[in-house]
């Protein structure tokens, strides 16, 4: 039983199971709006509809999504709705599974990641987020950047650019190219190749008004998101909700950030080490997720893949067992378990939910990534 539950391909199974059961559920309530919101970017497409207009058949629900979206949705409209959701369920989670299965790391990494992870995924999927796919695009650029296969790593990196920002920060892996020329020649391809393709589908009038309508979509939701319970989810939105102040701008706390994001990537000598690569893996999941005033509790699913490829490739991890032993404890109890049953609701509805304290040990967790990829000789670690 014991080498059952320590088997990758076990365990991905299990991800795709979960990944039904949520669809079923879904099926079963009759609440699956948020699939109609990503079918309509398609069908709105295929009309020359705006993307963004509020639509009361989706209720509350909008789409902030890239018009290049319609494409990766396109497939999934073909069946009929019921199944066209459960597949995308489905095929989320399996590619996300995909992506961790091939890291470049030992099997017992792969599983604690695929094991850490469960819960968040089981979260995003039960509300039908794209953000499963968004991971799963950003591992995949470093995983194909790491065996030399630029030019397709860089189309997942477009794909997550065009449809929802996020994946702009795999650019970081151009760090670790082998083949920087052909790395930048790939994502100029890929990113031209999408900014045609919708205009020789859709039309060219019709899209460049699309892309002004995201960036104003996108600008409004900002501030629709500063003090709400479920949207802010950050350590962007921990600092607005906390102080209570509006009128300073997020690039306060952003640009800061980012700078220290950025600090430990002028160690070059590190560039070589594997585990210093995953750690920028790491840092990047984290990274945009905590700094995103658009990240909900579904977004998760990206910063706990960041924590998990943390602990596997700390320099620490033996050096300070258990100092961050408890940092993943502190994690999964606060930041994944909080939401259910299993934490006290008066603790979350007094203080996580409204502080979007979630974003609390992932950011603790970050900072000291961050420290760790500042100082220590991750090469000196591989070789101890």
């Amino acid at each position: 039983m014991k080498k059952l539950f320590e088997n990758p391909d076990f365990v991905g199974l299990l991800w795709i199971a979960i990944a039904l059961v949520a669809g079923v559920s879904k099926l079963v309530s009759n609440t699956y709006r948020n699939f109609d919101v990503f079918t309509s970017v398609f069908h709105n497409a295929v009309q020359g509809l705006c993307l963004y207009e509020f639509n009361p058949d989706t209720s509350l629900l909008h789409n902030h999504y890239g018009i290049v979206f319609s494409f990766i949705i396109a497939p999934f409209t073909l069946a009929p709705e019921w199944l066209g959701m459960v597949l995308w369920l489905v095929v989320s989670a399996g590619v996300l599974f995909w992506a961790v299965r091939s890291l470049p790391v030992e099997s017992w990494k792969k599983v604690f990641v695929l094991w850490f992870c469960i819960n968040e995924l089981y979260t995003a999927v039960a509300n039908i987020q794209y953000n499963v796919l968004v991971a799963a695009f950003i591992v995949l650029a470093y995983v194909l950047v790491e065996r030399k296969r630029d030019f397709w790593a860089t189309l997942f990196i477009a794909l997550g650019t065009f449809t929802k920002i996020y994946g702009a920060g795999a650019l970081v892996f151009f760090l670790f190219s082998k083949n920087k020329k052909r790395f930048i020649a790939s994502f100029a391809f890929w990113c031209a190749l999408l900014l045609v393709l919708p205009g020789v589908f859709y039309g060219f009038d019709y899209t460049i008004q699309c892309y002004r309508d995201w960036m104003t979509n996108l600008s409004l939701k900002s501030g629709q998101n500063m003090f709400s319970d479920y949207q802010n989810i950050s350590l962007v939105g921990m600092v607005r909700k906390i102080s209570g102040v509006a009128s300073y701008p997020d690039l306060w706390v952003i640009v800061p950030a980012l700078l220290l994001y950025l600090a430990p990537l002028v160690r070059f000598g590190q560039y070589q080490n594997r585990d210093f690569q995953l750690s920028t893996l790491a840092s990047t999941l984290m990274f945009v997720v905590l700094f995103s005033n658009g990240s909900e509790s579904s977004t998760y699913i990206i910063a706990f893949t960041g924590v998990a490829t943390w602990y596997i490739s700390s320099p620490t991890r033996l050096t300070a067992k258990w100092l961050n032993i408890a940092l993943l404890v502190f994690v999964f109890v606060v930041s994944s378990l909080s939401p259910t049953d299993l934490f006290p609701t008066s603790l979350y509805r007094a203080y996580v939910l409204p502080y979007a304290l979630k974003a609390l040990p992932v950011a603790v967790v970050w900072f000291k990534l961050v420290g760790e990829m500042m100082v220590c000789d991750y090469g000196a670690v591989r070789n101890s």
